[in-house]
């Protein structure tokens, strides 16, 4: 039996962010090697966001973001894979322990709109724990990352089908071109400040862009390939090198954005 609860809302309205299409971030799984993905766990540090403070750890990397230029199926590229220079910010998406671990039960709605449905909100429901926090990241050993630009990952719960057009992605990972079918809502992403041992990653606007992500499906299919970057970050401080797998995931940058937080505790 399903018990009610009064429920809490909170509004906000995010501030109009300009996006080009190079911000989109096709997701990449990391091989699965064990030595390549643990990484230390070290000291607590904090999470400062519009959901307020957590606390937690990183225990291993799971998958590897690129910024991107994205078309529709078969209308062609537009723009240079000279705009995605490896000096461009890539993000390493780690997985996040929170501390303590929140209680069951509770879950947030997000409102959003994002150039997948310009016309309409798109409502999701996430989860209250974090699963991933994504670090800025420097690719092949050319530095120029935005250290400040972090962000912290929930769940989409029970995610529903919807009709999506399919695309077509260039990056410096596949710069022939890879053609994917959008599946189901994933993972929404907010923007976080870092705070470690009382030293800031940087001023972040926490009401700025945020990530819708989407599985999707290659028209490859899983890829037998294996492709080999290099990187470093904040946890991973001497270069690294990495084997990535096929594309997992689409991050889509949100623009005039509002979104509504609902919590509500929930038992059968």
């Amino acid at each position: 039996m399903r018990a009610t609860y009064p429920i809490i809302l909170v509004s906000c309205l995010l501030i109009a962010v300009a996006i080009s299409s190079c911000c989109h971030r096709p997701v990449y799984f990391v091989v699965q090697q064990e030595e390549l993905r643990e990484v230390n766990m070290g000291s607590l540090f904090e999470l400062h966001s519009q959901f307020g403070k957590s606390e937690g750890v990183v225990t291993e990397m799971e998958y590897f973001a690129t910024p991107v230029i994205k078309t529709e199926s078969g209308s062609g590229k537009s723009g240079s894979l000279d705009d995605l220079s490896d000096s461009v910010t890539h993000l390493t998406w780690y997985r996040y322990r929170e501390w303590p671990v929140r209680l069951p039960g509770l879950t947030r709605k997000v409102i959003f709109t994002n150039q997948f449905f310009s016309e309409r909100e798109q409502e999701w429901e996430i989860s209250m724990t974090p699963a991933y926090l994504l670090v800025p990241t420097d690719k092949d050993k050319v530095p120029g990352r935005n250290e400040s630009m972090h962000f912290l990952c929930y769940k989409v719960l029970d995610p529903k089908p919807s009709h999506y057009d399919d695309f077509t992605l260039w990056d410096q990972i596949e710069p022939e071109g890879e053609d994917i079918k959008i599946l189901l809502p994933k993972y929404f992403c907010i923007p976080v400040e870092k705070t470690r041992e009382g030293i800031s990653s940087g001023s972040v606007d926490l009401y700025g862009e945020h990530l819708a992500c989407y599985e999707v499906r290659t028209q490859q299919g899983d890829l037998a390939d294996r492709r080999p970057v290099t990187i470093s970050n904040q946890f991973d401080t001497d270069w690294r090198d990495l084997i990535l797998r096929e594309t997992y995931m689409l991050c889509v940058p949100s623009r005039k954005v509002e979104v509504e937080v609902i919590t509500k505790p929930v038992f059968e």
